[in-house]
C-alpha cells in the first residue's frame, strides 16, 4: 500500500484516518483541465477544481510513472484571488495552519506529488497550474502521446472537460486523431481544439480520464524521438481490449494509418499491388516533396513582408498608442506575431487601463479582525461607456462586460471582496450568462488574427511601442507631452508581458512620474500590479463558470445531441471522436490519482 513507505505507522494511520474522514465531508463538483502545447511537445496545465470540503489538510495530484517527462512550475490560486506561496520540500506531517495558502511539490517513492493546503473550509475553486515536459513525442509515423489526466479517486469529480490546444496550432479531424478511456464521456476534435467532457459522474477508483491522441507529422518538433511507429508503441496497446476495436480487428489492421489509410506493416505491402502503387506514388511524392516547407516558407514570406526579415524584429520607435488605443486589436497583432495568445495578460491590461479610466479603484477597508485590506472599489456602469469612439478608444465592449459583473457582485456599499464574486456567481449564475458571454466574445473580438491579414503599419506600431519600451532607459529624452501616455504605456506594457521591467525604468528615468502622469498614491502603490493579477485571474474563473453553466433540463438536452452526434460520428475505431471506451483499453498513459486529505 502507497503509505506503508512513509517512515512513521503512527502518521499513516494518521493519513488513513483523515483521508477516510474526508472522503465522506468532500465533493468535488467539477473539474476543468486546460492543456496548452507548445511546438516542442511541452504543456502549460491548468486545473480548475470546485469543491466541497469540511475536513483534511491538503489536495494532491499524484504524477507516477511519467514515462521520461517532468512535471515542474507549480502555482496555486484560489476563486478569491490568493496567490499560495511556493515551499520546498513540502512537509505531508504540517498542520492545517502551517500548509494554508502553500503549495509544494512532495517527492515520493512511485513518484512526485502535487501539493496544495485546502486553507479555508468549504466551498472553493483551486486553480493548479504546473508544466508537463515531454507531453509529445515524436515516433516513425506520427507525433502523439497517451496521459491519464485523472485517476477516480474520493472525492469523485461529478464532472470533468478536459481542452487541449496547441500554441498557433489548429487541430483539424484531418490532421489529428482522438480516443479516450475508461470513463463515460466524448471526445471530439472541434473549434481548432481536442475537447473531451464526462457524461456522467465518476464512482469507481478504477475509472480514468485517459486520452490519446495522435498527430500528423510536422504539426509539432518534440524533443524526445522513440525509434518505433506510435502504433507499436503506443496505439495497439491502448485499444486492446477496449470498445473501440477488439483484438482481432487491431491485429488486422496492423500499422494502418488514420491519414492514409495504407498498411506500413512489413511485407505485405510488396505484395500484388504494391509495387505498381509505388510506381505511381513515387513521381506523386517527388513532386509533393516542397509542399511539405511550403507552410514555413509562407510565414517566412509573411514575416518579411511585415518586418524586412523573417525574425519578427523591428529597429524603429514607436512613441505613441498603438492603433488608435484599440487594445484587443493590439493584442491581435501582437499574438499573431508572437503565436502565444496569453489572454490573461489582455485580461490584467483592460483592468488596469479601468482603473486608470477611474472604473475602477483601490480603497483600504478594515476587516472584522481589524485588519486592514486593499479591495476595489467598482463605479457605476455607464450606457455610453459601451462602445464608446469618441475618445479613439476600441474594446470598450470588455470592460463595460466586466464592469457589470463586479458591479452587480460587490453590493451596495460597491466594494467588491474576493468572496462576494465567487459567492454572487455560483450562487445563482444564470441571470449572469449572457453578460458572461458577451465578456468572452467581446475580449476575443480583433484577437483572433492571422499572419495574413496584418497591416504593416500596425505592426510597426505595435512591435515598435514594444521595442521602445524595452529601451526605455535608452531614449534621448522623456517630454512632459510623453509623460502624459505613461499610464497608457503600463497598459501595454502589461499586454507584452513588461510592465515591471518598465515600471522600474519609469522610476529611473523620472522619480516623480507617478505625479506628473496624474496617478496618485493610491494608484502608484506598489500592490496594483498584483491586485490587477489576481482580479483578472477571479473574473476568468468566474465568467468561465457563468457562461458554461447548463441548467439540469439543458445539461440533458446537451448530453443527448452528443449521443445523435456521436451516431453519426467518425467510426470510433479511426480516431475521429465520439464516445469513450469505458470497459477497457487505455494501456499505461502515466499520471496517478488526486484527491484531499
Amino acid at each position: 500500500m502507497r503509505y506503508l513507505h512513509y517512515p512513521s505507522f503512527r502518521y499513516f494511520m494518521v493519513v488513513m484516518a483523515t483521508w477516510a474522514s474526508a472522503s465522506v465531508s468532500a465533493q468535488l463538483h467539477n473539474n476543468d483541465i486546460h492543456v496548452i502545447i507548445n511546438d516542442l511537445g511541452n504543456a502549460r496545465i491548468c486545473e480548475s477544481r470546485r469543491v466541497t470540503i469540511n475536513r483534511g489538510t491538503e489536495g494532491f495530484i499524484k504524477m507516477y510513472d511519467l514515462q521520461g517527462r517532468d512535471i515542474g512550475e507549480l502555482a496555486v490560486t484560489d476563486e478569491q484571488g490568493h496567490e499560495f506561496k511556493y515551499v520546498s520540500p513540502w512537509n505531508l506531517e504540517a498542520s492545517f495552519e502551517e500548509k494554508a495558502y502553500k503549495c509544494g511539490i512532495y517527492h515520493a517513492d512511485e513518484g512526485k506529488e502535487l501539493c496544495w493546503g485546502i486553507s479555508q473550509y468549504g466551498s472553493h475553486t483551486h486553480h493548479i497550474r504546473y508544466t508537463l515536459t515531454r507531453l509529445v513525442k515524436a515516433y516513425d509515423d506520427f507525433d502523439g502521446f497517451i496521459f491519464t489526466f485523472y485517476q477516480a479517486a474520493e472525492p469523485f469529480a461529478k464532472h470533468m472537460t478536459v481542452t487541449i490546444e496547441g500554441e498557433g496550432k489548429t487541430f483539424t479531424p484531418e490532421n489529428t486523431r482522438v480516443w479516450s478511456f475508461k470513463h463515460y464521456g466524448t471526445i471530439f476534435v472541434k473549434d481548432g481544439k481536442v475537447k473531451v467532457e464526462t457524461t456522467r459522474p465518476f464512482n469507481d477508483t478504477e475509472e480514468k480520464m485517459t486520452i490519446m491522441v495522435q498527430f500528423q507529422k510536422g504539426m509539432f518538433h518534440p524533443t524526445t524521438t522513440v525509434s518505433s511507429t506510435f502504433y507499436k508503441a503506443v496505439k495497439r496497446r491502448a485499444l486492446r481490449g477496449s470498445e473501440y476495436l477488439d483484438t482481432e480487428q487491431i491485429d488486422r489492421q496492423s500499422s494502418k494509418s488514420s491519414f492514409t489509410g495504407l498498411s506500413t506493416s512489413e511485407g505485405s505491402f510488396l505484395d500484388g499491388l504494391g509495387w505498381v502503387l509505388i510506381i505511381i506514388l513515387v513521381p506523386v511524392v517527388l513532386i509533393a516533396t516542397p509542399v511539405l516547407t511550403s507552410e514555413k516558407c509562407a510565414e517566412d514570406k509573411q514575416m518579411f513582408r511585415l518586418f524586412g526579415n523573417v525574425k519578427g524584429r523591428t529597429e524603429d520607435w514607436f512613441r505613441d498608442i498603438p492603433l488608435d488605443g484599440d487594445l484587443n486589436k493590439a493584442a491581435g497583432t501582437f499574438f499573431a506575431v508572437t503565436r502565444k495568445k496569453d489572454y490573461d495578460a489582455l485580461r490584467r491590461a483592460h483592468i488596469l487601463r479601468m482603473i486608470y479610466d477611474k472604473r475602477l479603484s483601490m480603497v483600504k477597508v478594515t476587516d472584522s479582525k481589524g485588519n486592514i485590506q486593499k479591495r476595489f472599489l467598482v463605479a457605476e456602469p455607464k450606457v455610453n461607456d459601451a462602445n464608446e469612439t469618441g475618445s479613439g478608444r476600441g474594446s470598450h465592449d470588455y470592460p463595460y462586460y466586466l464592469q457589470q459583473l463586479l458591479y452587480k457582485a460587490a453590493g451596495k456599499d460597491h466594494v467588491l471582496d474576493p468572496g462576494e464574486l465567487h459567492r454572487y456567481v455560483h450562487d445563482d449564475p444564470l441571470p449572469l450568462r449572457n453578460i458572461a458571454r458577451s465578456m468572452r466574445s467581446a475580449l476575443s473580438n480583433n484577437t483572433l488574427m492571422s499572419l495574413s491579414g496584418l497591416n504593416k503599419k500596425n505592426v510597426a506600431e505595435v512591435f515598435g511601442l514594444k521595442k521602445f519600451l524595452e529601451d526605455f532607459t535608452r531614449a534621448p529624452e522623456h517630454t512632459l507631452e510623453e509623460v502624459a501616455l505613461w499610464k497608457d504605456y503600463l497598459v501595454y506594457a502589461t499586454l507584452f508581458g513588461i510592465a515591471d521591467q518598465v515600471l522600474a525604468d519609469m522610476k529611473k528615468v523620472m522619480p516623480d512620474f507617478n505625479q506628473l502622469a496624474g496617478l496618485d498614491d493610491m494608484l502608484y502603490d506598489p500592490d496594483l500590479f498584483s491586485s490587477t493579477a489576481s482580479l483578472a485571474s477571479l473574473t476568468a474563473a468566474a465568467a468561465s463558470y457563468a457562461a458554461d453553466y447548463m441548467t439540469p433540463k439543458e445539461r440533458e438536452q446537451a448530453e443527448a445531441r452528443a449521443a445523435s452526434e456521436r451516431s453519426h460520428s467518425y467510426s470510433s475505431s479511426s480516431g475521429g471522436g465520439g464516445s469513450s471506451s469505458y470497459s477497457g483499453g487505455g494501456g499505461s498513459g502515466g499520471g496517478g490519482g488526486s484527491g484531499y486529505r
